[in-house]
């Protein structure tokens, strides 16, 4: 399969892979790998496909049944089977391309395109000039919204996202799903979401000038996330903007409800539901590993006396603030 033939994505920086291998490679540094991500912290999606109960909200069924099982935590595998089909364009971007004169009663002309008249008798920096000219005020330039303009069967809410800060939401919400009584500024803290906004000293002992700051940098990203993942759950990705959702909300109506409510929340008596058992066993690793990982204590963590392995879940669970 040459370049022509391959799958085109706005969401991937070269757009275009030239193997199958490469492709999912891509995929897994793109946009849509924290889409992805990000759908697998939805306890709507997961409840959806664990009982095979459909959502009663158009869009959140339409995205469970096109993005298929989330549970498994192998994105290589879900996006040669599933991804790349939802987020390819139908057609690739139109290009610049030269009208023959003699079949110009045959061409169809479409509104959403310029047609110039250029001579050929003036210096190539004169038609380059005016070009320009003319191009600035029937393009919108910088202000065009290329997602706008998308054909895949999921497009992106917006190229103007940065992947740093997507990442960034991603682990603060999982860290508060996995510790949900923690305090914000430690999630930070832990993370390490803003090394310069430093708390602790090498003994733990809390440096009380800096929290405020990390608290409020660390609760803005929870903040965006949740407003993220409920977008996502729409099949709009990725959207930071305010929406709002009642607390009454049922998503498999009145029927379910109780049933829902069993399986993702935890009882006022400390039983673990279906939903917070699932995501630690998912992600109670991943989450240990990649704090070890930004704390700079991964080959520590690997000794198996050492006063890291030791103190690494306390660290974690806020019990604690030394971890070395």
């Amino acid at each position: 399969m040459n370049s022509k033939q391959r799958p085109f994505f706005k969401g991937f920086p070269s757009f275009v892979a030239a193997t199958d291998e490469l492709e999912a490679h891509e995929a897994r540094r793109s946009v849509y790998y924290w889409w992805w991500e990000f759908l697998r912290l939805s306890p709507v999606v997961w409840f959806a496909k664990e009982t095979g109960i459909k959502p009663t909200d158009p869009a959140i069924a339409k995205v469970v049944n096109a993005f298929g099982d989330l549970r498994g935590d192998f994105f290589a595998s879900w996006w040669r089977s599933t991804g790349r089909s939802l987020f390819a364009e139908a057609k690739r971007p139109a290009k610049v391309s030269l009208l023959e004169l003699n079949s110009l009663h045959e061409h169809e002309f479409d509104e959403q395109k310029l047609y110039l008249e250029v001579p050929l008798t003036i210096r190539k920096q004169s038609i380059l000039k005016q070009f320009k000219d003319i191009l600035s005020i029937a393009h919108e330039g910088r202000q065009l919204d290329l997602a706008a303009h998308s054909q895949a069967q999921f497009k992106l809410h917006t190229k103007r996202y940065r992947l740093h800060t997507l990442e960034a939401e991603y682990w603060v919400l999982l860290y508060r799903l996995l510790h949900p009584k923690i305090e914000v500024w430690r999630i930070g803290d832990r993370l390490q979401v803003a090394p310069h906004h430093r708390v602790r000293d090498s003994g733990g002992t809390i440096l009380n000038k800096s929290t405020h700051a990390l608290n409020s940098l660390t609760g803005r990203y929870l903040y965006k996330a949740r407003y993220t993942l409920l977008h996502a759950e729409r099949g709009d990705f990725p959207n930071t903007d305010a929406i709002e959702i009642s607390s009454r909300s049922q998503p498999f109506g009145i029927k379910h409800q109780k049933e829902f409510r069993a399986a993702t929340q935890d009882t006022e008596k400390g039983e673990v539901s279906a939903w917070s058992k699932w995501l630690n066993e998912q992600y109670a690793g991943i989450l240990k590993d990649e704090i070890s990982r930004r704390n700079r204590v991964a080959q520590q963590l690997r000794m198996p006396d050492g006063l890291v392995r030791q103190r690494i879940d306390a660290f974690i669970a806020g019990v604690s603030d030394r971890l070395t």
